[in-house]
């Protein structure tokens, strides 16, 4: 029984080594385990991609279902499946992916049953979808995902059960107009948050006090009303967070329209909190906590002046590169778990990636595919101006590829390589000759008990003469 299942193995790993070391069709680019099949207007996954691929990008095609069409790729961890037709997150994706990304499809909704296999997923994009209601244990088993966007989409909060490994968040772009304190409360490792251009109002009290790690947060462009409801906001400021205090700017009340928070005294904000003779106790205690901060503020204002005392466009624009540079800080101490590697061919096209792979020939045109009849989509017209459609499709700093013309593939990722692979063999080949030997032995017992048996065997009796 176990000759024959040595053969089947061997003929198997014979079988998937051809498959895996064979050329791409359909102008597909493939650099090593990488294959590129961006921009080819593909309706239906291509069946010649290899089997031991690990980086797989169909970015930019008509992918409506590709349902249990890539469980049988083990080896790959980065998909791109950016700017299709996805309704929803495919069913049968591979359990070793650590990089999803699932940007512009129209993706409207999230469950955790979707979310289930996929434990290894340390980065997650969906940004610019349509998604406007989360599961609560949606993100409940991906207990390795640092990084998630979920920009520009319809959210109305911040999901909850988010892991505790998570390094960066962004919700912005979104209509989120309130912050439940159990939405942030496990985020010890968070750094990077951004949920900038919200309908936010105020932030409930100690909503960031279990952010101990957070080095750039995003708060400019929301709904801020300066009233009582935004002090603990205010104090939370007043500790040297000048990237986010400078860009935020009061909406309401109508007095205080336009002005900057953090100019701002107690008592312009919250007139009820103290009282008439606790004003200048109030004022030596605002002064002593701002006094580093306002002075910062005042140099990068004087800096830069702004053509009127309130606007918060010229401070904005002050403050980028502060901001730009603390968030720069903060991504190079990121390391991606589950990838050694920092590329994506997401971005690349198949001109680029041809010229990675050192090949001159252009691509042949693809065989036109059966055309498989999508969804139907309800009519959603959109503002073509609007900002849901101009920033929504930038890919997170880390995991972009610097530089494409000098992109060189790590070889040493390729999970089946040669010596892989002869190892493999080996061990097969010596497997199946232990088992030859193991039934060569058994049979050379057999013969000797057959033949034990015939000499002693008692001669035949003769019957006496009566």
């Amino acid at each position: 029984m176990l000759g024959p299942l040595c053969a089947v193995l061997l003929f198997l790993n014979v079988t998937q080594g051809s498959r895996s070391s064979r050329r791409c069709l359909q102008a597909c680019c493939c650099v090593g385990p990488f294959v590129n099949c961006n921009d080819l207007g593909l309706e239906r996954l291509p069946r010649t991609i290899p089997l031991n691929t690990t980086v797989l990008s169909l970015a930019r095609n008509k992918l409506c279902n590709i349902d249990h069409q890539l469980f049988t790729y083990l080896w790959l961890q980065e998909l791109s499946l950016s700017n299709n037709d996805l309704s929803r997150i495919p069913k049968g994706l591979p359990s070793s992916l650590a990089v999803l990304i699932l940007q512009a499809n129209r993706i409207t909704y999230l469950t955790a049953n979707e979310m289930r296999r996929l434990e290894n997923l340390t980065r997650l994009d969906l940004g610019a979808n349509r998604i406007s209601v989360i599961q609560s244990t949606t993100f409940k088993a991906l207990k390795k995902l640092q990084v998630l966007n979920l920009k520009d989409n319809r959210l109305s909060s911040i999901p909850d059960s988010l892991p505790s490994a998570l390094f960066q968040l962004d919700v912005s772009f979104n209509c989120i107009s309130n912050i439940y304190q159990t939405s942030l409360a496990n985020l010890m490792n968070l750094q990077i948050l951004k949920i900038n251009n919200n309908c936010l109002k105020y932030v409930p009290d100690r909503t960031f006090d279990s952010l101990q790690r957070l080095t750039a947060v995003e708060l400019n462009n929301n709904s801020w009303v300066c009233e009582c409801e935004i002090m603990y906001l205010y104090r939370w400021l007043l500790k040297g967070r000048l990237e986010a205090a400078a860009e935020l700017v009061c909406a309401a009340p109508l007095h205080l329209a336009r002005r900057l928070l953090l100019t701002l005294s107690v008592a312009a904000i919250c007139p009820h909190i103290l009282k008439p003779n606790d004003t200048m106790q109030q004022n030596i205690t605002v002064s002593t906590k701002k006094s580093n901060s306002v002075k910062k503020l005042h140099k990068v204002l004087t800096a830069c002046p702004l053509t009127s005392s309130h606007s918060s466009e010229g401070l904005f624009q002050a403050h980028t590169s502060l901001a730009n540079e603390q968030e720069n800080t903060a991504r190079k101490n990121f390391k991606l778990n589950a990838a050694n590697h920092q590329y994506i061919l997401d971005q690349m096209n198949l001109d680029d990636c041809q010229k990675v792979d050192g090949s001159t020939t252009p691509a042949t045109e693809p065989p036109m595919p059966e055309k498989s009849t999508p969804e139907d989509v309800p009519n959603h017209p959109e503002n073509p101006t609007s900002p849901r459609n101009v920033t929504s499709i930038e890919p997170t700093a880390p995991f972009q590829l610097a530089n494409k013309s000098s992109f060189q593939p790590a070889t040493h990722l390729h999970p089946t390589s040669k010596q892989g692979t002869s190892m493999l063999t080996a061990v097969l080949a010596a497997l199946c000759v232990l088992v030859f030997l193991v039934l060569l032995a058994v049979l050379l017992i057999l013969k000797k008990i057959l033949e034990r048996d015939q000499r002693v065997a008692p001669a035949e009796r003769i019957p006496e003469p009566s």
